[in-house]
């Protein structure tokens, strides 16, 4: 198995603005140590050892271009609250990063990938779907079913449309919270989702007084175990 411990980057283009390594030394968010100092870190049965990289470890290693892992395209988007856009994505390809930090090349398909970011959201899925490229197309609008482009490459992602890609933008306050149709979902699960679970303990299990504030949602019965015990050992 291969974990990926991810977090919000910062972005990385072509020229020296999008970099958060040129906004260390300014007044602005783009180059705060929050996000200059941000850490990725790959590991697993399959990888050989624990490799830690700071955003600006993976500028400067995007910037190199002997290293041949720096990668730029437009991919069509679509947020948790189903609103589609594109945008110009610079970065790092995924594979070809976990084959430059020693992963094994010849580990299977099914081998299992998870993703943990910082704020521990959490998806899971196959290296099969980094590796084929040819899975992934871009798209012109969410209705055309003809794609643009395919074989876009599972990118990490620092950059979009050549500005530091970061969590609140421009003159936004650090701690702006994103709505459903700018980024992730509640971190509990959606509202309504945990709306019927509450309103099935309520109604058909008899249990008085649950509401959706109550229930926590999440990708399978090991995960919720893991939380569970999370919280108890932290106290």
């Amino acid at each position: 198995m291969l974990a990926l411990l991810c977090v919000p980057c910062a972005a990385l283009a072509y020229d020296l603005d999008s970099l958060h390594t040129a906004f260390k030394d300014k007044d602005s968010v783009y180059g705060g140590n929050n996000y200059l100092f941000d850490t990725l870190t790959l590991a697993g049965s399959g990888m050989g050892g624990v490799f830690s990289y700071t955003v600006m470890d993976l500028e400067t290693m995007a910037a190199d271009e002997s290293l041949g892992l720096r990668y730029e395209n437009t991919y069509s988007l679509m947020t948790s609250g189903k609103v589609f856009s594109q945008a110009l994505m610079t970065g790092l390809r995924l594979y070809d990063l976990l084959l430059a930090c020693g992963m094994d090349e010849t580990l299977s398909d099914d081998t299992p990938v998870k993703c943990i970011s910082k704020d521990g959201y959490t998806i899971a899925f196959t290296l099969g779907a980094i590796r084929d490229a040819s899975r992934y197309a871009r798209y012109r609008s969410m209705d055309d079913p003809i794609p643009e482009e395919t074989g876009l490459p599972v990118l990490i992602a620092f950059g979009s449309n050549h500005l530091p890609l970061v969590g609140p933008t421009g003159d936004e306050p650090a701690y702006k919270l994103f709505t459903e149709a700018e980024g992730y979902s509640d971190s509990r699960g959606l509202l309504v989702a945990r709306q019927a679970v509450a309103d099935y303990c309520v109604n058909r299990k008899n249990i008085p007084g649950v509401g959706p504030d109550d229930v926590y949602m999440g990708n399978g019965v090991s995960e919720l175990i893991q939380m569970t015990l999370t919280a108890l050992l932290n106290k």
